[in-house]
């Protein structure tokens, strides 16, 4: 790609800075053109917001999160193979939740938590605030992970109820075909 720094600002006005812009205002002939060609009554494709979220990674990480939550014009695992590779987690942890992976979502929130606890910890003097901090992130971590069995069990509950359901509704149906 030519000059990834143009066309990450140039996309940054279509997807981000465009409906504060027109609020305002009316858009200037040439981004109506733009919006135009991409189809769609002005939405643009969920390639483009892809290459834009790719753009977002490499030049704004930081925000890559809260673009997500804020448009849906993307598709989940792709861009889920994006925020992996480029090693932002707060977007991974977004992106497996809405992908339906809360064990995998809830693991990198307690990885990064653990990790925040360690540099807590080496941050710490020796008054007792070390010992302190050691047992509130040990505290942290195993309410989590009860957290994390509550979740996995709600799951395998919701998952045997369904099967239940379903034989249920096969056994009606059979049933009935006897009938």
């Amino acid at each position: 790609d030519a000059l990834p720094e143009l066309q990450f600002l140039y996309l940054q006005v279509l997807l981000e800075l465009t409906p504060q812009y027109e609020r305002r205002r009316p858009l200037p002939e040439q981004v109506e053109g733009a919006l135009a060609a991409a189809g769609s009554g002005g939405r643009l494709s969920e390639e483009t917001h892809e290459h834009y979220l790719s753009l977002l990674c490499r030049f704004a990480p930081h925000r890559v999160h809260e673009y997500l939550q804020e448009h849906d014009t993307y598709r989940v695992d792709v861009c889920l193979e994006l925020v992996e590779a480029h090693g932002i987690r707060d977007a991974t942890a977004f992106l497996k939740e809405r992908a339906g992976d809360m064990g995998g979502a809830l693991e990198l929130i307690l990885t990064a938590l653990d990790r925040a606890f360690e540099a807590l910890l080496s941050d710490g003097d020796d008054d007792g605030a070390p010992a302190a901090a050691a047992a509130a992130a040990a505290a942290a971590r195993a309410g989590y992970e009860r957290e994390l069995t509550v979740l996995h069990a709600a799951g395998a509950r919701e998952l045997a109820a369904e099967r239940a359901a379903t034989a249920t509704a096969r056994d009606e149906a059979q049933a009935a075909r006897r009938r």
